[in-house]
């Protein structure tokens, strides 16, 4: 599955899929040997990665000298949720790669807003514990 954001402090009038970003975030390592994953990669393209593996072995898969962040998100959702539950894990390492786009208290803010409306109290809590983790426990490289 591709997927896309564009983040601009401009109105954005294009939607289309974005042809060379700027990060790419792989939120399940096994597409890591596909060639689509570098597709389009520029030198300063950062690779965000879902593996428990450290930056310099993501980077030799991928075949690239680029920056690369590696955040064990399946396990630190399984920890806080006993399952596999990545997202929030990754938009923590997210706010550590991209602070000019949101920062982690921002983040953690925007997050307890939309998950009060969605979840239960616990569930907030842990979203937002694996927002912080992620923040914190990513290895970048």
């Amino acid at each position: 599955m591709k997927a896309f954001n564009r983040f601009c402090d401009r109105y954005i009038r294009i939607h289309t899929p974005v042809t060379t970003p700027d990060i790419v975030i792989v939120i399940d390592a096994t597409l890591l040997a596909l060639p689509a994953i570098r597709e389009g990669a520029m030198e300063h393209t950062v690779f965000l990665v879902n593996i428990e593996k450290t930056p310099d072995q993501v980077r030799e898969i991928l075949g690239l000298d680029n920056r690369v962040v590696t955040v064990a998100a399946n396990s630190i959702s399984h920890k806080l949720f006993k399952r596999e539950i990545p997202n929030s894990t990754m938009l923590g390492a997210f706010a550590k790669v991209a602070p000019h786009i949101i920062g982690i208290e921002q983040l953690r803010h925007e997050a307890k807003h939309v998950f009060a409306e969605l979840l239960g109290p616990d569930l907030v809590e842990k979203n937002i514990q694996a927002i912080q983790q992620g923040h914190d426990l990513c290895h970048i490289g």
